[in-house]
Order: C-alpha cells, then sequence, then structure tokens
C-alpha cells in the first residue's frame, strides 16, 4: 500500500498546529494545560495504518507517518522553546514520540490476541484504547525520567516523571475519542469529496451544556467546575457516544484551564514538589472521571442499539421484513390505547393468499418459493401507504390493515395488487418463469377492542376461502367489486 501524500500533509500540519497549542498553553514553566500532539497522532497511526500484507512495507509505513509527526512537533519547539538546547528538544519530542509509538504497539498487540481485525469496534475496543494509553503514558514518562537522571535527583526525577505521565494519560482520555472522529471524517471527506454530516439534537440539555462550561471558565470557581461534570455522568446514560465524546473533551480541557490557573496563583505561596503533586492527582482524577463517563456511555449506546436489533428481529419477518403475527397484534393494542372518545376508528382488513403456493414449492423448490414471497411482499409494499400496516402472517399468507380510506378505495387497492400480480413473473435459472396469483378475502369493522380485529380477521379468512372455492386469482368482499374490477381495467 503507497503513502498517499495528502495523509503526510494532514498528520504534519495537524501536529504542528497541536505542537504550537501545547507549547503555548505551558501556563508554567514545567507544567502543561494539555498535549494533544502525542494522543493525535496515534489516533493517525490508527486510521491511516497500512494493509499491506508485506511486514516490511508496512514498518516502513508506519516509520514514515511517526517521522512526519515527530518533525510536526520538533519545529514549534525549535521556535518557541529558546532556553533549551537542540539536543534537549529532540528528546523531548522523542518522550513524546515514545508516547503515540507504544501505544499504537499496545493496541496491535491487544487486538492481535483478541482475535479481531482492528478495523472493528468489538466491545472491548474501549477499554484496549484506554489501556493502550496507559501503557503508552508509563513509557513515555520512563524515558523523560531517564533523560532527567542524568542531570537531577532521584527524588525529583520521580515527581517529573509522574507529573509526564498524568500530562500524558490526561490528555489521550481527553482528546482520542474526539480526534478518532473527526480524522475519520476528514478522511471520508478526502476520499468521497463529498460528505454531508448531520448531527440531530433530541435534548436541549446537549444546548446548554456548552454555556455551562463556558461560565465555569469565566467563573475560573473549581467547586463549581467539578460539579459540571454531574450532568455529564447524568448525559453519558442516555446521549450518544458522539456526542459525548465531544462534551468530555471540552469538560477536561475547562478542568484543566480552571484548575492550573488557580495553581499559577498560588505557586509562589506553595513547593514546586508540592504544585506538581496537586497538578498530578487533579489530572489523574479528572482522567479516571471521563474513563467512566466514555465508558457507560459506550456501553449503554451498545446495548441500546442491540435492544434495538433484537426487537427489529423479533418483531419482524426475517423474509419479507413485514410485521409478524405478535407484533401486528401488539400494533393493534396500541392503536385501542391510543383511541380517543369519539373517534372514528373504521378499518379495513385485507388477506392475501398465493394461490398454489405448494404446487410452486414441490415443482421448483424452496429457494424459488423463498423468491416468490420476496416478490409478492414487495409489490404489496409498492401498492400501499407507508401508514399502512403489513403483515406476514404466515406461510404463503399475508394481511394489510388500512385505516382512513373508504370501502370502495380499499377495494380498489385489493384489486390492483391482485392484477399486478397476475401480470408479473419470476425467472429462475433455468430460463422458465415463475407466475403466480392471488385470492384476496376483505372486510372492514370498528376498531374499539382486539376482540373486533379478531373477528375482522375471521370474517376476511372466511371470504378468501370462498374466493378460492370461486376459482382463486379473486378479491371476495361483502360488497359487489364488479364496479371496482371496470375501474381497474
Amino acid at each position: 500500500m503507497k503513502i498517499r501524500a495528502y495523509e503526510l500533509l494532514i498528520i504534519f500540519s495537524s501536529t504542528l498546529i497541536m505542537s504550537y497549542l501545547g507549547l503555548s498553553f505551558r501556563l508554567l514553566d514545567d507544567t502543561s494545560l494539555f498535549w494533544p500532539a502525542d494522543t493525535l497522532l496515534f489516533c493517525f497511526l490508527i486510521l491511516y495504518r497500512s494493509r499491506d500484507k508485506s511486514t516490511k512495507n508496512k514498518l516502513f509505513h508506519s516509520v514514515t507517518l511517526c517521522m512526519t509527526g515527530f518533525i510536526g512537533m520538533l519545529l514549534p519547539s525549535i521556535h518557541l522553546e529558546n532556553d533549551q538546547s537542540f539536543f534537549e528538544k529532540v528528546i523531548y519530542c522523542a518522550a513524546g514520540s515514545t508516547f503515540f509509538i507504544t501505544a499504537w504497539l499496545t493496541l496491535i498487540i491487544l487486538l492481535k490476541t483478541k482475535g479481531k481485525s482492528y478495523s472493528l469496534l468489538s466491545k472491548s475496543y474501549i477499554f484496549f484504547i484506554f489501556i493502550s494509553i496507559a501503557i503508552g503514558s508509563i513509557f513515555s514518562a520512563t524515558f523523560y525520567g531517564l533523560h532527567l537522571s542524568t542531570k537531577t535527583s532521584s527524588e525529583y526525577v520521580f515527581i517529573l516523571s509522574r507529573k509526564w505521565f498524568s500530562e500524558e494519560l490526561s490528555s489521550g482520555v481527553i482528546f482520542v475519542f474526539l480526534f478518532l472522529n473527526i480524522a475519520k471524517k476528514i478522511k471520508n471527506v478526502l476520499k468521497i469529496s463529498q460528505i454531508s454530516i448531520k448531527m440531530t439534537i433530541k435534548k436541549p440539555f446537549f444546548i446548554l451544556y456548552p454555556l455551562i462550561i463556558i461560565f465555569c471558565i469565566a467563573s475560573s470557581n473549581i467547586t463549581l467546575s467539578v460539579l459540571a461534570i454531574l450532568p455529564l455522568i447524568y448525559l453519558s446514560l442516555s446521549l450518544s457516544f458522539n456526542k459525548i465524546v465531544v462534551m468530555c473533551s471540552a469538560t477536561g480541557i475547562a478542568l484543566n484551564y480552571i484548575y492550573i490557573n488557580r495553581l499559577i496563583g498560588v505557586h509562589n505561596k506553595i513547593e514546586k514538589e508540592y504544585l506538581f503533586e496537586l497538578s498530578y492527582l487533579f489530572q489523574i482524577n479528572t482522567s479516571v472521571i471521563i474513563i467512566t463517563a466514555l465508558t457507560a456511555s459506550f456501553f449503554i449506546n451498545g446495548n441500546r442499539k442491540n435492544i434495538k436489533r433484537i426487537e427489529l428481529i423479533s418483531n419482524h419477518d426475517a423474509l419479507t421484513g413485514m410485521l409478524n403475527r405478535r407484533s401486528l397484534n401488539q400494533h393493534m393494542m396500541n392503536i385501542i390505547n391510543s383511541i380517543r372518545d369519539g373517534e372514528n376508528k373504521m378499518m379495513s382488513l385485507l388477506v392475501l393468499d398465493i394461490d398454489h403456493f405448494k404446487k410452486i414449492n414441490d415443482t421448483y423448490g424452496h429457494a424459488v418459493g423463498d423468491n416468490v414471497i420476496r416478490g409478492f411482499s414487495t409489490a404489496i409494499k409498492q401498492h400501499t401507504r407507508p401508514q399502512d400496516l403489513l403483515c406476514r402472517w404466515g406461510g404463503e399468507e399475508f394481511l394489510i390493515i388500512i385505516q382512513g380510506l373508504s370501502k370502495n378505495e380499499c377495494l380498489e387497492i385489493a384489486e390492483r395488487i391482485r392484477t399486478i400480480i397476475e401480470g408479473s413473473s419470476l425467472a429462475i435459472s433455468n430460463g422458465h418463469a415463475v407466475r403466480c396469483t392471488t385470492s384476496i378475502g376483505v372486510s372492514f369493522f370498528h376498531l374499539e377492542r382486539i376482540e373486533d380485529f379478531h373477528d375482522a380477521f375471521k370474517e376476511a379468512d372466511k371470504l378468501l376461502y370462498i374466493a378460492k372455492e370461486q376459482g382463486r386469482n379473486r378479491v371476495n368482499s361483502d360488497i359487489n367489486v364488479n364496479s371496482v374490477q371496470k375501474l381497474i381495467s
């Protein structure tokens, strides 16, 4: 897989910007507000990974991406860090590179051990991301500590290394999913050239939350800011994962900014070691809170999707996608419960049956029979309204429930479906075509209780049986349909 020029351009420019931001927000000499460049490069390694089968080509691809990111981090350091030698700047960038390289390798090992492709979001994916960030932070802090050990005391090395670890961990937890989502959208824009990104805001509180964050930053009140976490935890139980990612990132940035601002106000009054201890503990606690919110949101949204999938499977026929018998009965109960006093609930019930379907199955096989049922259901869907209830009652028998139309209009629909089925055919592999017809029984009823529906079904089923006795391929109702047949013809 060849390295695309636009990938290198995106990685270089994005890392350059994020490194400038990280260095610009170093509010104290050794304390960063956040350091997003390393996390961004970790995300790029995930999204722009090589799919080449050759290990050599994969290695070359990954090294090229890492070197591009390294240069993007080094240039801002050369420009802004005038009090450091070039060698120290390279060492600091190498410590940052240690984070995203070891995090990336950890993620690969974890996912290979799991035995699943890392292009898929499995249930363990979010934990693998957090574990990779933690391992990357440990290795990066260790590299940084080894460098410091050559020029300072061991006690101070431990304090600064731990502070480096908390900065890497906090930045990774705050930004990783936000960057993954943004980078994925940019990748899709460049791939497809046009993409429509729509965001439906269903809860007003999602709009209010940014205002809460802005108010907290403006007030610089750390107690009030910590209280802003409470609605975040609550919303993680109801909003989509992508929205919670944005909110967690905003919360993490705001809390770091407010807290470090407070530290600046007191840094002349307390020892530097104690200052780093406070900063370390705060960033670790913030990381734990955000990990909790993201994990809860990830699994709750996953369970919600699974429940919807199960409901869809349990309520619909697998072959046709129509409602099944149990689901139709539930729909009828919902309609009964929603009826208001004096409301007219006149309905029409069509019971359709494919004529001689057993003969089709016996002659051509069940696979052809299934295709006939699919084609039959498609014809029904095309000639009914979206609000009509369509059900595969069982085997080759189907039900249609129509509301809000007159008896003649319902009979017109029934006759139109019969005519369409009669004139259609299904091509099969040997060049022959399978033709079929349908018989339809139609009854009319007022829905006040579920027994009304059951009685109407018995009536329509009886009319269907009479239609079959009269020669099949006809619509049978308790009113004359000759005028309807003439109208359709």
